[in-house]
């Protein structure tokens, strides 16, 4: 998020100072041979992803198998080659079906419209996880050997694409088919851990685990984790690892480049505001979602508002690398439309041990002061109070904010739910900091055992393997007691981890009726259809991303 400058920004101010493309070609063109941030994507990766590895590995887990693929625009190996292409070409491999998750197959449908299930230009079924139902049913899993999980998620609790991996690792579990998840890396680094955990009377598809809001793992890593302790009956599921990466890695750093997530996630600096400012769409404040800087900003509503005051006091707090400037816009569209919005730009710096988190609610403070009339949750629409608890996994953050506790306050009493996190998760970490120094590719999990598995091993079922001879001394992991971890066999210690983010900016939507009936697992959501002005329904639990 630190420069000022980036390419979607370059090209909205391009087309507003003159007209047509060309010009917003021009800025471009300059922002590439300028920014530092071009200058990394242009780098070679220092990390190769799981696509990679699956790739240098000749597709040996997959050969054979009849394949799914759950997958979006996101899945591209390090060179820039959708996973789907490749699996399409693997030899060997027989894919049979593409899963699309919230935002549809390219990423472009708003959060929240429901994705239509479809055939693609070549035949290929792209079945829809987030339509009439969120999960995959028998039918979709009927020819279905194996299920490819490779999805770029964000570090976010509230950000729907690990409520759709719990989901499709349940199904697979009672379809008695195995999981290969791609691993990529976590934007926000694997040591940042803030926000609230969740308790289960607020379970929603916005926010399905016990786990604080930023909760520091990788994709695969949060599924070692949900095999172990969220599912009831495990899955066969094999994590291909990364090569290169490390747990304080940010996306600078690893040289890959970042394909847009879900139109309000254009970049890597969005993800990182998402997590410190998405919170504050529920209370009515502008975070620039649906705009220009999507969750990079804090807006007040008064034209009046010092937005230099503002940033003055924000810095004041001194957040370690997390800062503010003056800005104001006009905002081009949507319910502000031609307004003049007044107030704070986030720059956050590498790697910054401020606590993201905190933001949104030192924010509302701030805005208390400086926006005069300011009030939060003065006269709140239901949906509003329904999705905040929803996104903060308990009412208790909203009536503090309602008492007018300071952020101070409210942050304080998450610290020992993360506290506890840091630990709980330690037995399901596959990176270290510093240096990458296992050997293995592929981690093998069956809910009670983990075992890191020798390529030429790989082949074998995860449940055989690690029950058989093979595994020998110091390799296999027996059972552990009920309710204890599950152990961590040659994988490196955990680290000590550094503070991290949490907020996701929601509009609660009631969910279709189709999709709480299909919707079986623990976290049900139930309600009426509700069409939008284009007639597609909506979906239940809806963050702005």
């Amino acid at each position: 998020m630190t420069p000022f400058l980036t390419p979607s920004v370059a090209v909205t101010f391009a087309r507003r100072l003159f007209s047509g493309s060309a010009a917003a070609a021009l800025i471009l063109l300059a922002f590439a041979v300028l920014s530092p941030a071009a200058a990394t994507s242009a780098q070679a990766a220092r990390v190769t992803l799981g696509i990679d590895e699956l790739q240098r590995t000749n597709f040996d887990i997959l050969r054979g198998k009849r394949v799914g693929l759950v997958t979006n625009q996101t899945a591209i190996n390090s060179r820039g080659t959708l996973t789907s292409e490749i699996l399409r070409r693997a030899p060997g491999v027989t894919l049979v079906g593409l899963f699309a998750p919230e935002h549809g197959i390219d990423g472009k449908a708003k959060a929240g419209v429901s994705v239509p299930s479809f055939r693609d230009s070549r035949g290929m079924m792209v079945h829809s996880l987030y339509g009439d139902t969120r999960r995959p049913t028998p039918r979709m899993l009927k020819d279905i050997d194996v299920m490819v999980y490779d999805l770029q998620d964000i570090g976010c609790r509230s950000y729907t694409y690990i409520s759709t991996l719990g989901y499709v690792m349940e199904e697979c579990a009672k379809a008695n088919i195995d999981v290969v998840l791609l691993d990529r890396p976590n934007p926000l680094g694997g040591n940042r851990m803030e926000g609230p955990r969740l308790d289960p009377k607020y379970k929603s598809f916005v926010g399905l685990y016990d786990i604080p809001y930023v909760y520091g793992l990788t994709c695969g890593e949060l599924a070692m984790w949900i095999n172990a302790k969220f599912l009831d009956k495990p899955c066969r599921l094999t994590v291909v690892r990364m090569r290169g990466y490390t747990r304080e890695m940010e996306w600078n750093e690893t040289g890959l480049r970042f394909v847009m997530a879900s139109p309000n996630i254009p970049n890597a600096d969005s993800a990182v505001g998402y997590a410190a400012t998405a919170f504050l769409g529920e209370i009515g404040i502008t975070n620039g979602a649906n705009e220009v800087l999507p969750f990079e900003v804090v807006m007040g509503k008064s034209p009046k508002l010092d937005s230099a005051s503002m940033a003055a006091r924000f810095n004041a707090l001194n957040l370690h690398g997390i800062k503010a400037v003056p800005f104001s816009y006009k905002s081009p569209g949507g319910k502000w439309k031609g307004s003049i919005n007044n107030g704070i730009r986030l720059q956050v710096s590498p790697r910054a041990t401020g606590n993201l988190t905190s933001v949104a609610f030192h924010a509302i403070d701030l805005l208390k002061i400086e926006d005069k009339g300011f009030k939060p949750f003065a006269n709140p629409r239901a949906d509003q109070v329904v999705m905040f608890d929803k996104l903060a996994g308990n009412s208790v953050t909203r009536d503090l904010i309602k008492s007018g506790a300071p952020a101070g306050d409210i942050v304080r009493r998450w610290q020992a739910g993360v506290d506890r996190w840091k630990s709980e998760r330690r037995p399901y970490l596959l990176y270290q900091d510093g240096r990458d120094t296992m050997s293995n590719v592929f981690v093998a999990s069956n809910g009670s055992n983990i075992q890191a598995i020798a390529e030429t091993q790989a082949r074998t079922a995860p449940d055989a393997y690690l029950n058989s001879p093979e595994a020998g001394p110091g390799q296999g992991v027996s059972n552990p007691a009920p309710g204890a971890p599950a152990a961590a066999l040659p994988m490196p210690a955990a680290p000590a981890p550094t503070p991290a983010a949490t907020s996701a900016n929601a509009a609660e939507k009631k969910p279709a009726k189709k999709a709480a009936a299909s919707d079986t697992s623990k976290s049900k959501s139930k309600g009426k259809k509700k069409t939008t002005s284009t007639g597609k329904k909506k979906s239940g639990d809806v963050a702005k991303n």
